[in-house]
C-alpha cells in the first residue's frame, strides 16, 4: 500500500515540532482517527482519538510492544517491553515491585522532600536560575541514583547525568544529529555505564543494602537468579525511565503554572489544590507524546488496513485532548472533571514508576512553591520540542529569596 502522508513538509521523527500540537489537532479534525504521517523518512500511522490510542495500548495482543523495542531499543538490553506474554508478565512483576504505592509513600518524607531542599540550597546567592538544568533534572536523577543504591557526587554527577540520558540515544552525540551517531553514543555510554557500575553491584554482592540493586541481586527470574548481562540491563533500563521522563513533565509543570499567576498564588495560598495541577500537566503536556509501535503483521487499526511492518504511533497528546472525552481540552484547566488519562500508558505496559512520578512532581511544585517567594518566569519560555519525548530547553525563573524549610506537620 503506497500511501503519501499527510503534512509532507515536516518529519515528525527528525524535526523539532515546536508546533506538535496544532499540528496534531489538525490531522485530527472532522473527526479523523487515523492519519498517515512522515516518520523517519517513511509514512507512519498515527492514533489520534482517546479510544481508540487506549484500546491500541491496552491489548498487547492486538497491537504488541515488543518487535518496536526489539527493533529500534536493542542498544537497551533486556526490559520489559521487549517481552511478551508470560516472560513481560514475570520480568514486570519483578521490577515494579520497589515501585508501589506503600513503598513510594514511605519515601516523601524520608527522601524526596529533604532532596528537595537541599537541591534548593544549592540555589545559593543567586536569585535566578535555569529550573531545568539547576533543579528539575537533577531532582529526578538524584532520586533513581538513590534509589538504585548508585553514589553520586559532584564529581560525577552532570557525567553520570549524560550517559543516563545518551542511553535513551537522546545525548552526548559526536558529530552530526544523526540516527547512526544517536546509536554509537548509547553503545558507548552502555560501556561506560557498566563500567562504573561494576565495583558497585560487587560490593553489593559482599554487602547488601536497602536498594535496588541489592534487591535484584537476590531476586530470582524464571526459577533462577538474575544473569549478570541481565542484571546490568535492569539497571541501565530504570534509571533513565525513572528520571528522563519525569524530569520532562516537570519542566513543563512549572511553566504552566507560572504562566498564570493566579493559578500560583491560589496554590501557594490552597495547597490541597497543587495534586490537582499534577493532574492537569499529565494530561495537557505529558511527556511522552507519540508511543511507537511496529507492527508483526496487517492490522485493522481504525478502519485503515495498515501492512507489516508499518511504524503505528499513539498520539497521547490529541487522546488527552479528545472533545469527547474532556469538557475543555485545549485550555490548562486543573478544575476540569477528571478522566483516565493515556499519559503512562494503559493495559500491561502501564507505567512502572506512575507513583513515583507523581509523588516527586507533588514534592517539587510544594517545595519551590513554598520556599522561593516571588517564583516567576525571568524571561519566555522557549518553546517545547519532541515527539516521541517532548521537553523545554531550558526554564529560567527569578525569586525574591530562599525561605528555609516549613516544619513538618
Amino acid at each position: 500500500m503506497n500511501v503519501q502522508p499527510l503534512m509532507p513538509e515536516v518529519d515528525f521523527a527528525a524535526d523539532p515540532m515546536h508546533d506538535l500540537e496544532d499540528r496534531l489537532k489538525e490531522l485530527g479534525k472532522d473527526g479523523r482517527r487515523i492519519a498517515p504521517i512522515k516518520w523517519k523518512g517513511e509514512t507512519a500511522w498515527v492514533v489520534l482519538r482517546y479510544q481508540d490510542v487506549f484500546k491500541g495500548m491496552s491489548d498487547d495482543d492486538y497491537i504488541p510492544a515488543f518487535p518496536e523495542y526489539r527493533r529500534n531499543w536493542d542498544t537497551q538490553g533486556a526490559q520489559p517491553l521487549k517481552d511478551h506474554g508470560a516472560e513481560h508478565k514475570a520480568s514486570r512483576g519483578l521490577l515494579e515491585q520497589p515501585f508501589k504505592p506503600g513503598k513510594v509513600r514511605a519515601m516523601i518524607e524520608d527522601m524526596m522532600v529533604p532532596l528537595a531542599d537541599r537541591l534548593i540550597n544549592d540555589f545559593g546567592d543567586r536569585r535566578e536560575v535555569d529550573l531545568t538544568s539547576d533543579y528539575t533534572r537533577r531532582y529526578t536523577f538524584m532520586v533513581m541514583s538513590i534509589l538504585l543504591g548508585i553514589p553520586v557526587d559532584h564529581e560525577n554527577e552532570e557525567r553520570l547525568i549524560t550517559l543516563v540520558y545518551a542511553l535513551l540515544q537522546g545525548g552526548h552525540i559526536v558529530g552530526d544529529d544523526t540516527p547512526e551517531n544517536r546509536r554509537k553514543a548509547s553503545l558507548a555510554a552502555v560501556a561506560e555505564l557498566n563500567d562504573f557500575l561494576r565495583p558497585i553491584i560487587e560490593a553489593r554482592r559482599k554487602e547488601p543494602k536497602d536498594d535496588i540493586i541489592s534487591y535484584l541481586l537476590a531476586s530470582e527470574l524464571n526459577g533462577g537468579p538474575l544473569a549478570e548481562e541481565v542484571l546490568y540491563d535492569y539497571v541501565r533500563f530504570l534509571y533513565p525511565a525513572g528520571a528522563e521522563t519525569t524530569h520532562l513533565t516537570m519542566g513543563r509543570m512549572m511553566k504552566n503554572v507560572l504562566s498564570d499567576l493566579e493559578l500560583r498564588d491560589r496554590l501557594i495560598a490552597h495547597p490541597e489544590e497543587r495534586n490537582a495541577v499534577v493532574d492537569e500537566t499529565l494530561r495537557f503536556t505529558p511527556a511522552a507524546n507519540l508511543v511507537p509501535r511496529t507492527l508483526e503483521r496487517d492490522t485493522m487499526i481504525c478502519d485503515v488496513d495498515v501492512p507489516a511492518g508499518s511504524t503505528v504511533l499513539f498520539s497521547v497528546t490529541t487522546g488527552n485532548r479528545d472533545p469527547d472525552m474532556f469538557p475543555n481540552p485545549e485550555q490548562f484547566d486543573p478544575g476540569q472533571k477528571r478522566k483516565p488519562l493515556l499519559s503512562f500508558g494503559m493495559g500491561p505496559h502501564f507505567c512502572l514508576g506512575s507513583h513515583l512520578a507523581k509523588a516527586e512532581l507533588q514534592v517539587s511544585l510544594s517545595r519551590l512553591l513554598e520556599r522561593l517567594p516571588g517564583l516567576r518566569l525571568a524571561e519566555t519560555p522557549p518553546e517545547p520540542m519532541g515527539a516521541v519525548f517532548r521537553w523545554l530547553p531550558q526554564l529560567k525563573v527569578q525569586f525574591d529569596d530562599i525561605l528555609p524549610p516549613p516544619p513538618k506537620n
